[in-house]
């Protein structure tokens, strides 16, 4: 890797030596002739670099290493010194885009009295560097090294796109079904409640691949209740391994420094009596007494669940074990498997484009063992060889080197590192400094990449989408891998297998560390790692021993070879605001700076003498409050990560300076109040997702804050933007100084009036001309408008062609929606809390037809606080039968809107409905299934459907039936219908595939009527028509007394949850339900006790039972009945408490009561004791006045 940067870095510096900036210094100050000779040694020395780097792998080139090591110290120095130019004059001009004013800054920077010493240190700093590379090229001869083509990188850049990433998986099939088989073992087996499944074989065999297959898998998913992954490597801590266990469950971390009895009953609250699979990735551990003591935390899980473990180490796989189930080892692919593997990558899913590719591919082919990874990784570097002597050249230098290697598969991938283009080797190396099985996001490492000048580009704005290109590039030659997509298609985070992590390591040397101090023992070899070092991790956990670290980091960072620190990652450090200060003045040739999630309250006004920082991250700092204003003087800076900093109050003013800054992250930044002013000079801003319109009306503090005119230069935007506070813009003229039309990069955009939504109208008329003048660009994808109280929809709506995603919610006065029909590729439509909102003009034209589908790729539809909402307004008579239907809609949320006459038919694409607050009537009308289907037989995917507050809804209409008849209904959900009488037909008849069924709140539903009981018996008789049913759960059903007769016709029910029911015996048959392993019954009008003594042989089957909240039966071990007497005591103990309290509340509220009475009276009568002295008053002073005008008068 540092030979591979260093080629790149010696590229920065002739682009430096040739920039218009030193040009002119050269001319003004005579040093020409040096500039010019410096350039063409630098660059004879370059054009041998990467045959020096190929060389240097050999045993015997010691002398070649130092001679790389002394040239890159030198190399280095120099992009420093003429940064550093570069920076001070950028600093004068003021910004970097003005250059044609360069050549009169120069000379007022050369001619400025007290920048004379600064100037002469240049020029002698160009001039020793210049004799010290003379020096070094003299020696170059000594080694015979090559000049090497570089090659293209447009070549290395596939034509087509890297978006579709090859997951490819072949040849486990066997394997799958295996370990399959032994983790879903039948529970009459004898065995233990846990059993530990293991997949043992070496790196890069697929046994996390296999194992997410498996977690992944339908079949494993519906077997266990809780599933949790958890990523060991070589840190076997119990204590970290709960809490990643409990994290997985919970999908939130726990606290940090929890006791271990803490963290255990969190462990049990979540997998106490559940059948749970636990993954444990990568283990490592072989120390008995740690396996002991974590499976006994994990024993209390029900008969059936599983630990899964891969591990490299057969031993970890025996120590683990469980007896009879045998650790399953992964062998390499067969020749067939390892070839279609190979072919599927090499030729790009083709095949070989003539047979010497496929006799050479499948020599090469023999070397990777049959092990995935170097499949991938070799096939991935072939991929880009298009000639036969490219391969000829790979396949015998590749054996060659593989036969020497005493590590086969480290030395194919080792191979495969050794075949990419230049500029993808540091870029790839650089990655070590993320943790193994890390969430390596990819925007971020773009950032850094850009940052240390890894990106091949003279034009700043093209670095990211540049970047963007190596990472695709690296992640289809295998070395990333589990890319995960966001919403736009894009990948947003990656991982790297251990193997590669090992890689990447290893090539990168000393050049990269992770260092850990932890205790003053570390000191010592943190300072000679730091002093070798230039990009590094660091972990500091520094509380007694501060002081002594600072010394250390002072001492080792300004040796020699002084400040050559570049990428500097914190993390957990503790005195972090202190520390600022020893990183700022000892590490200044920092280009990436990371000090994110440290509880950073203040930034230190020394962070001005980083004046090379190119990235800069305080994300996730959550007590910073405000900005120095000196950290616009990082002219340099072009990341600045604020995202998450939620009591951030302002920006710096600023902030105009920061001319090379392209992303300013501000997402979660909640309490920013305004704009800085000059923020709109950012000209290269790709990334603000957020822009704030400050409120209120003192002009005193304009010239401070950042009108929305602003962002009319601001045309590389990219991604998301919210513009907040669009109610504080005075004239609605304005909206068009945002140009928003020319922002063509834009993907989403969010208009925001009101943020509190408080309802306060400015001006309705002018907030509607405001957002017609904000009018987007046509490539917007996603659109949200909140709180604008104009009286119309902007006329430029329908014609946003582009839009996949519309947001419309709290347009108060809006009472009708243009067409929005027709929009081609508008997958999600929400309308929330419009509350005017009557209907929605429709865009299909008069058809002859009698079926026409609008909303073509509709997929989401939420209606939701629309009371006054009709429906579509069709430009047609009634006269003309056009039937209107979506037809690739397949979730729907309505709600609260009762007033719907008539909605288009929805097809069979509809898989999700929750409908809530509207009549049986429109129901049925959402349901029913379209004309154009009638002749067909029902093929409904409705898998989920959710009925709340229906209140004229006494039983489920014949016309929603079909739509009910189907093979994917998983599950019902009814709440809230106070006339719902039966279930019956729908439940015997259309109800067959529902895996979950949950009632509540239906007070005439009878489960357990003669009607529902008598004619459901007579549809199973003779089949079991309920065999997909597995969790019930009855909430506040009245005439609810036992539990329904055609539960016992459910064989494979798990769950049974009974609420607010007064149940009052438990039926005969409840031994039937064999896989029944949950019951809930509260309340139950028998003690818990009582139900022991009298109903025990009906569910001691039972593994969890739960009766008036107290647990009789937990993993299938019953509780004692002392025991059981003394828990069901103390509850009465504590109910009679609380009767007590409750007594003692009321008579509290009593004597409060009397005395406010009392007060009230004395109230009152001192008001009416005021109003008489008031009306004596009053009376005194007529007498008064007309004493004195019968005086005056006489």
């Amino acid at each position: 890797m540092a030979e591979a940067a260093l080629f790149n870095i010696a590229g920065a510096v002739l682009n430096l030596l040739g920039s218009k900036v030193l040009q002119e210094a050269a001319l003004l100050w005579g040093m020409g002739d040096d500039i010019n000779k410096l350039k063409l040694t630098l660059s004879s020395i370059q054009a041998v670099l990467l045959d020096a780097e190929e060389q240097s792998h050999a045993p015997q080139s010691h002398q070649l290493r130092l001679w790389l090591k002394e040239l890159r110290q030198v190399v280095y120095r120099s992009e420093d010194l003429l940064d550093d130019f570069s920076t001070e004059v950028r600093r004068r001009q003021g910004t970097a885009a003005a250059t044609e004013k360069i050549s009169k800054e120069v000379k007022n920077f050369f001619s400025s009295s007290n920048q004379v010493a600064y100037g002469l240190k240049i020029v002698h700093g160009i001039q020793d560097i210049r004799a010290k590379l003379d020096e070094i090229a003299k020696r170059r001869d000594m080694f015979h090294l090559e000049v090497r083509p570089v090659e293209s990188m447009a070549r290395k850049l596939r034509e087509q796109t890297h978006s579709d990433v090859p997951e490819v998986v072949v040849g486990r099939e066997n394997d799958k079904k295996r370990v399959m088989e032994q983790l879903l073992l039948p529970l009459s087996q004898p065995k233990e409640n846990v059993s530990v499944v293991s997949i043992v074989g070496i790196g890069g065999l697929g046994k996390t691949t296999l194992a997410q297959l498996l977690y992944n898998d339908e079949t494993v998913k519906s077997h266990f209740e809780v599933k949790a992954w958890v990523c060991v490597s070589d840190n076997f801590d119990v204590k970290r391994v709960v809490e990643k266990i409990i994290e997985s469950c919970t999908k939130r971390k726990p606290e940090k420094d929890l006791e271990m009895d803490t963290l255990r009953a969190q462990l049990h609250e979540n997998v106490n009596g559940k059948k749970y699979l636990i993954v444990l990735d990568d283990v490592w551990n072989e120390d008995r007494e740690k396996w002991s003591r974590l499976k006994g935390l994990l024993k209390s899980g029900a008969k059936g669940s599983c630990v899964m473990i891969t591990t490299r180490l057969l031993s970890v796989a025996k120590l683990a074990a469980t007896k009879g189930v045998e650790p399953n080892e992964l062998k390499g692919l067969d020749n067939i498997d390892s070839w279609s593997l190979f072919r599927e990558i090499a030729f790009d899913g083709g095949e070989a484009t003539s047979g010497i590719f496929e006799l050479m591919g499948r020599e090469i082919l023999e070397k990777c063992k049959g092990v995935p990874l170097a499949i991938k990784t070799v096939a991935g570097a072939l991929l880009f060889k298009e000639s036969e002597s490219e391969w000829v050249a790979f396949k015998s230098k590749g054996m060659c080197e593989m036969d020497e290697s005493e590590n086969d598969i480290m030395s194919t991938l080792k191979l495969s590192y050794d075949h990419l283009p230049t500029h993808l080797k540091h870029c790839f190396a650089y990655c070590c400094l993320f943790p193994k099985d890390h969430n390596i996001d990819v925007e971020t490492l773009i950032h850094l990449w850009i940052a240390q000048g890894f990106i091949q580009s003279s034009d700043p704005s093209n670095h990211f989408d540049i970047g963007i290109g190596y990472f695709k590039d690296l992640l289809w030659r295998s070395f990333f891998q589990e890319a995960k997509k966001g919403e736009h298609g894009d990948i947003i985070w990656c991982k790297m297998h251990d193997l590669m992590h090992d890689l990447a390591t290893k090539v990168a040397g000393e050049e990269i560390a992770t260092l850990a101090v932890w205790n003053s023992q570390d000191l010592l070899s943190f300072d000679s790692q730091l002093r070798v070092t230039r990009h590094v991790s660091l972990d500091l956990r520094v509380y007694d021993f501060f002081e002594e670290f600072c010394e250390v980091y002072s001492s080792a960072a300004n040796t020699a070879d002084a400040n050559k620190l570049r990428t500097l990652i914190v993390k957990d450090a503790s005195h972090i605001n202190e520390l600022q200060g020893v990183i700022f003045s000892n590490t200044t040739s920092l280009r990436a700076l990371d000090l994110s999630h440290l509880w950073v309250s203040m930034v230190s006004d020394a962070i001005h003498t980083l004046k090379h920082l190119k990235y800069f991250d305080l994300s996730y700092n959550q007590v910073l409050k405000v900005l120095p204003e000196e950290i616009t003087e990082l002219v340099n800076l072009e990341v600045l990560k604020l995202e998450h900093c939620k009591v951030l109050e302002q920006l710096p003013k600023g902030i105009g300076k920061l001319s090379c800054l392209f992303h300013l992250g501000l997402d979660r930044c909640v309490k920013l109040k305004s704009m800085p002013p000059g923020i709109g000079k950012l000209c290269y801003l790709r990334k603000l997702p957020m822009f704030i319109i400050a409120h209120g009306d003192d002009e005193s503090t304009s010239a401070s804050i950042a009108g929305i005119g602003e962002l009319r230069n601001l045309n590389n935007l990219r991604g998301s933007l919210m513009i907040v506070n669009l109610r504080d813009v005075k004239n609605p003229l304005e909206g068009k100084l945002a140009n928003l039309k020319d922002k063509q990069h834009l993907e989403e955009l969010v208009l925001v009036w009101e943020v509190r939504g408080l309802g306060v109208v400015s001006d309705a008329k002018a907030e509607g001309k405001l957002l017609e003048a904000l009018r987007p660009n046509r490539n917007l994808k996603n659109l949200g408008l909140s709180y604008n109280y104009g009286f119309e929809c902007p006329s430029w709506l329908p014609s946003m062609m582009s839009l996949v995603k519309l947001d419309i919610s709290s347009c108060l006065n809006w009472k009708c929606l243009l067409s929005l029909d027709q929009l081609p590729f508008l997958a999600q439509l929400s309308l929330q809390d419009m509350e005017s909102l009557e209907y929605i003009e429709c865009g299909v034209a008069t058809s002859s037809s009698s079926c026409c589908s609008f909303f073509p790729s509709l997929k989401s539809l939420i209606l939701k606080g629309c009371p006054k909402f009709k429906g579509w307004l069709t430009p047609w008579t009634a006269d003309e039968a056009v039937v209107l239907q979506f037809p690739s809609v397949s979730e729907v949320e309505i709600s609260g809107c009762g007033s719907i006459t008539s909605i288009p038919y929805f097809s069979r694409e509809l898989q999700s409905l929750e409908f809530r607050g509207g009549s049986k009537e429109l129901l049925k009308q959402i349901l029913r299934m379209s004309p154009s289907l009638s002749s067909l037989p029902p093929q409904s995917r409705l898998c989920r459907l959710f009925i709340f507050e229906v209140l004229d809804l006494d039983i489920l209409p014949n016309e929603i039936l079909p739509r009910l008849s189907s093979s994917s209904l998983e599950r019902l959900t009814i709440r809230y219908c106070p006339e719902l009488r039966t279930l019956y037909p729908a439940l015997p008849h259309h109800l067959t595939s529902v895996q979950s069924l949950d009632i509540g709140r239906c007070e005439k539903l009878d489960l357990c009527g003669g009607d529902d009981d008598e004619m459901m018996q007579q549809q199973f008789h003779g089949g079991v028509l309920l065999s997909s049913l597995l969790q019930v759960h009855f909430h506040k059903i009245p005439k609810l007394s036992h539990l329904p007769e055609w539960l016992q016709l459910a064989p494979e029910l798990l769950g049974i949850r009974v609420d607010d029911c007064p149940i009052a015996y438990l039926p005969e048959w409840m031994p039937k339900l064999v896989r029944l392993h949950d019951l809930t019954i509260d309340p139950y009008v028998k003690s818990a006790s009582q139900c022991v003594e009298q109903d025990w042989p009906k569910i001691a089957h039972i593994a969890d039972i739960d009766i008036n909240d107290l647990v009789i039966q937990e993993g299938g071990h019953l509780v004692a009945l002392e025991e059981l007497a003394a828990l069901e005591e103390d509850s009465e103990e504590e109910e009679q408490d609380d009767v007590n309290d409750d007594d003692e509340d009321n008579e509290a509220e009593q004597v409060k009561e009397e005395s406010r009475a009392e007060k009230e009276d004395d109230t009152s009568r001192l008001l009416l004791f005021f109003m008489d002295c008031m009306t004596r008053l009053t009376t005194c002073c007529s007498i008064f006045l007309r004493c004195f005008e019968d005086r005056s008068n006489s």
